[in-house]
């Protein structure tokens, strides 16, 4: 799967990240909720190129995805259930971005940053 010539998955240390590619016929909109640098890298390069997916955001914090939800509506919302650590946890973002766009297909993801022996 080619990136598209505008991706840049080393933004991805910032909180605030987009990706658009314009070109694309069919545009969902798609935001990823996810705390951890390497799982946003990994879910954005599963997605990038995918049919019908014209709009990527990235929120790294519940805070942050609902102010991204206030600001526009998105299709789909892949959201790490486990986040926020101290801050809004994925259970009340995925709440809170239903009472804007109750339209939207919510994607919950989970993983385990513990090593196992």
């Amino acid at each position: 799967m080619p990136s598209p010539p505008h991706s840049n998955l080393g933004a991805l240390n910032q909180a605030d990240y987009r990706l658009t590619d314009e070109s694309k016929p069919s545009t969902l909109s798609v935001l990823i909720v996810e705390d951890i640098l390497i799982s946003r890298k990994l879910l954005l390069s599963q997605i990038v190129g995918r049919h019908g997916v014209g709009f990527v955001d990235i929120a790294a914090t519940g805070e942050l995805a609902i102010e991204k939800a206030k600001a526009k509506p998105f299709d789909v919302v892949l959201i790490d259930i486990d986040l926020g650590r101290g801050g809004v946890d994925g259970h009340e973002t995925r709440a809170r971005i239903a009472e804007l766009h109750p339209h939207a297909q919510f994607v919950c993801i989970s993983g385990d940053d513990v090593a196992s022996d």
